[in-house]
């Protein structure tokens, strides 16, 4: 998201991961709690964006609970 100057957010981009195939889309591995894990997401096509002086750029990350998603298990 990119919040300009006078309140107003503008989304860049978004994409949905499950952590288990963050290191491959092919191959699950589990993950244990309790540590900490990298993941490195690619934006794919991305379209270049000119942000306005004073823009602040946010990061969302959340875990839907929802009947919609499948649950981690």
């Amino acid at each position: 998201m990119n919040s300009n100057p006078n309140g107003t957010s503008v989304g860049l981009w978004n994409d949905f991961r499950r952590l288990r195939y963050r290191e491959s889309l092919r191959e699950a591995k589990l993950v244990k709690t309790g540590r900490d894990r990298e993941v490195r997401f690619n934006p794919g096509l991305f379209v270049a964006r000119r942000l306005m002086k004073g823009s602040r750029l946010r990061l969302v990350v959340y875990s839907p609970n929802s009947i919609f998603w499948q649950k981690e298990l």
